[in-house]
């Protein structure tokens, strides 16, 4: 009792320096007194609102809410503040606290699973699995540690990596790969217009369902959280009407009960930095997500990402806080740069070279725990590097041979899926030749339809415009200096670039005028 008097004393005595320490070792329930489960998130609301934060403006907020009496009166409140004489002693009584908290946690936890046992009926194994997962939030409880603590030598040696209970994603043969583990981030990096978005929706449905996404498995079925700004509710429905036909859930299947389970879609705006950072650990907690997918990071991030000091601010003081506390692995789409001429003097690029290809910073890179690059390759086809870490993500190609390069391609019945395909025989190397990202020669349609198109399809009006229109257009934009340059852009060159625009959804066709496409 008198730990937890201390914590809600220290908060109020210095907000600023206790309020950021305590939020990541403690939640609401890690308190047994009731009044301080009504006390406690009071005071991380005022904070997160940016409010002042002592004990007039807690009586407040709790009498506008009802609660006042409940909390213990202003007279109670008071007292607080008074037991707590400075904040030296500030971590001895969260970690008092969170200790209390898990062993309630651990008896409560245990009398469900025997109540469970006694009463249930059914396939042995669904049980096993649930008491399982029920375990093991014990164990990786990311509250339970309390504070910090140095790890032994004997420790590390002991420690069991094929079988990691923070291991989210990466399972081969039964035993973890630790690609992407409870706590850490990762980049889908790939240029405007090719279908990140539709790509990481079905990466997160493929997980939802516990199926693994060309080799890439799950631990389990997940709790994916999608957190997006770019598509509106009826480009996120042709990509789940695309996905769920492609992945072939059924209305009576398992897994596409699952996915209506574990899958929740927020399109959101307004929120950037570290307002949105606060605002997604509320939601993460909320729903239990265990995958967050953020498209694009570049609406929310509020940075300067080609400032390193800013990177570190968003990355590793805003967001990594949230990611430690929740346990959620973050996937976040991230855009290239705008496309350069090359004289293509020099090595090729290596595959670790491409974990450098995203718009920013290095220390984009080095926070990232692994990289994902998607790139257009000729008129059809596309590579999914998996960059960083990506052998421990164990991909295969349809033969089962293990990669770290899918060859993709979008569905060839119209419909927003994504499909594996054979790799082409020029990508093949040489058993001695190191693995290096070699690019076959692209046309210069395909070229045009690639690029960065949002300037020009953005002043395409609402009506649409006829194909002698679009052409002389986007010839006119090519020419300025908005665009990166393509010299000899013919009549017969630009129609063509306009019609694998319409291939690869930047455009729509209809009724012979074209309009603004999804994957604009």
């Amino acid at each position: 009792m008198e730990c937890e008097q201390g914590v809600l004393g220290c908060m109020l005595l210095a907000p600023a320096v206790s309020i950021p320490l305590i939020r990541e070792k403690l939640v609401r329930q890690a308190f047994y007194d009731v009044r301080h489960q009504i006390i406690f998130p009071a005071l991380l609301k005022l904070y997160d609102d940016l409010q002042g934060v002592d004990v007039i403006t807690l009586q407040r907020a709790l009498r506008d809410a009802g609660k006042l009496d409940d909390a213990g009166g202003l007279e109670y409140l008071a007292s607080l503040e008074s037991l707590v004489p400075s904040t030296s002693n500030l971590s001895y009584y969260v970690a008092t606290v969170a200790e209390k908290h898990r062993l309630r946690s651990i008896v409560q936890t245990c009398v469900d699973v025997v109540g469970r046992v006694y009463d249930y009926h059914g396939p042995i194994e669904d049980l096993l699995f649930s008491v399982h997962s029920d375990l093991a939030k014990l164990i990786d409880d990311p509250q339970a540690s309390g504070i910090s603590e140095a790890t032994g030598w004997q420790e590390l040696l002991d420690f069991d990596t094929e079988h990691d209970m923070n291991n989210i994603i990466g399972v081969k043969d039964g035993k973890t790969t630790r690609y992407l583990c409870r706590g850490h981030g990762a980049w889908l990096i790939g240029p405007s217009g090719v279908g990140k978005s539709s790509l990481m929706l079905q990466l997160g449905i493929s997980f939802a369902a516990g199926r693994d996404a060309w080799g890439v498995a799950p631990m389990r079925p997940l709790r994916v959280l999608i957190v997006q700004a770019e598509n509106d509710k009826g480009d996120i429905a042709e990509m789940a009407k695309g996905i769920e036909s492609g992945l072939k859930l059924g209305p009576f299947d398992k897994a596409s009960e699952l996915v209506a389970q574990n899958v929740k879609v927020l399109s959101v705006s307004g929120l950037i930095g570290q307002r949105f950072c606060q605002w997604l650990r509320k939601e993460i907690i909320a729903f239990r997500a265990e995958v967050v997918l953020v498209d694009p990071l570049l609406s929310f991030a509020g940075i300067n990402v080609g400032m390193n000091d800013q990177a570190t601010l968003f990355c590793r003081v805003w967001l990594d806080p949230v990611l430690r506390e929740t346990g959620a692995v973050l996937i976040s789409a991230h855009h290239t740069g705008k496309p350069v001429r090359s004289d293509h003097r020099g090595p090729a690029p290596t595959i670790y070279d491409q974990a450098y290809a995203g718009l920013g910073a290095s220390e984009l890179v080095n926070w990232a725990r692994a990289i994902m690059i998607l790139q257009p390759v000729g008129d059809t086809a596309f590579k999914l590097v998996l960059s960083k870490r990506g052998k421990r993500a164990w991909a295969q190609h349809p033969n089962g041979e293990f990669t770290q390069t899918l060859w993709l391609r979008h569905a060839v019945n119209g419909a927003i899926f994504w499909e594996q395909i054979e790799p082409p025989v020029e990508a093949e190397k040489p058993a001695n030749e190191p693995e290096k990202l070699r690019e076959p020669k692209v046309s210069k349609p395909v070229r045009i339809a690639t690029m960065n198109l949002h300037d020009f399809i953005s002043a395409i009006p609402a009506d649409g415009e006829g194909l002698r229109a679009i052409t002389r257009r986007l010839g006119n934009w090519l020419a300025s200096d908005k665009s990166p340059k393509v010299t000899d852009a013919s009549e017969g060159t630009l129609r063509a670039a306009v019609a694998k625009m319409v291939e690869n959804r930047k455009l729509a066709k209809a009724d012979d005028l074209y309009r603004r496409g999804p994957n604009a």
